[in-house]
Order: structure tokens, then sequence, then C-alpha cells
């Protein structure tokens, strides 16, 4: 991709712009070879984030999170632990 503006963007989705289509695929082919997923420090409050919960459920995955407040979906988890991302992954690899 070319591109002519002297300010270069790096290869993110910012908050409010559309995730691409590869990117959207990609995330439903890891969702469909997964047992389960795992939200690390999100509220999910963009649909895009919500979305992976909500197929991941439709697929009956067990999904859980570990965020320090509380988050969107945090009715649809099947184990919420409200926890600093530091300290939990701390305790984890332990």
């Amino acid at each position: 991709m070319h591109c002519d503006s002297p300010r270069m963007k790096p290869n993110v989705v910012y908050f409010g712009e559309p995730v691409p289509v590869l990117h959207k695929q990609r995330v439903s082919e890891l969702i469909e070879s997964s047992q389960s997923v795992l939200v690390l420090g999100s509220s999910l409050a963009v649909m895009s984030g919500m979305r992976i919960v909500i197929d991941a459920k439709k697929q009956q995955k067990m999904v859980s999170t570990i965020c320090a407040g509380p988050g969107r979906a945090d009715a649809k988890m099947d184990v919420v632990w409200r926890s600093g991302l530091d300290e939990a992954l701390r305790m984890l690899a332990i």
C-alpha cells in the first residue's frame, strides 16, 4: 500500500475504526479452532470485542475474563476474575 501523507499510521485499529475484514475472518477461524476464550484487561465496550464473546458462546465455548473493573459481557462469562493483569498473570505464572 502506498501513502502520500507525511504522517504514518501503525498497523492497528483505533477505537471507533472499522475492523478489517481479514482480521474478522482470522478471529472467526481462531474461535472455531479453540476450546475456550480468555479476555484479558478489556471491558469489551466496543462491539468488535463483544462480538468475539458472542460468537464463542454461540459455539458453546467457555469464556473467561481477567479485568480490574466490570465489563459489558460479565453476565455472559463462565469465569470472571477481578484483578489487575500484572497481579493475576504473576499468580498464574507461579
